[in-house]
């Protein structure tokens, strides 16, 4: 964990040496604002280290006094780790959802596949009783009809495969 400290005119006192704050100056200015109100501020912002890396930061400032003087205590504390993996699970959950999407897209295409073939069965079958059915005997009347059947049995299979998949 880091230290800095400034005067309530935003001029630094005391600070770590191996840091140095990347922000705009308008967002300093209103942090450095709220805490001057008397609220402890907390913010999240992105430091230099010495040595040229990037370093995801949370500081944490309060007002406080010394010899009289108002001053601006804060502490900084690395969450360069904590930050990599929050933008992990965000690409993850990015591509879960471009995933649920295509499989969305998938099941709803497979849907109408299967259902035409058994729509076009059921039509056909249905023609075939209205046309002939007359001069079927019992048993041959069976067969359209047990056709139908089946067709209807796999258009409840699809349905029932798909649905996990919507």
């Amino acid at each position: 964990m880091a230290f800095a400290c400034c005067s309530d005119n935003g001029g630094l006192l005391a600070a770590d040496p191996e840091f140095e704050v990347i922000a705009d100056r308008e967002a300093i200015h209103a942090f450095r604002r709220a805490v001057l109100l008397g609220n402890h501020s907390l913010i999240e912002k992105r430091i230099r280290h010495a040595d040229g890396s990037i370093v995801d930061v949370e500081i944490l400032a309060a007002l406080s006094r010394a010899n009289g003087e108002a001053i601006i205590v804060g502490f900084v504390r690395d969450i360069t780790k904590r930050k990599s993996v929050e933008r992990e699970a965000e690409h993850i959950r990015t591509q879960l959802a471009s995933s649920t999407q295509d499989l969305e897209r998938f099941a709803s295409i497979a849907s109408h596949d299967l259902n035409a073939p058994l729509r076009h069965l059921r039509i056909v079958l249905e023609s075939l009783m209205e046309d002939a059915g007359g001069m079927l005997d019992q048993d041959s009347r069976r067969l359209p009809e047990q056709g139908d059947q089946a067709a209807l049995r796999g258009a409840v299979l699809r349905s029932s495969a798909l649905r996990p998949l919507r």
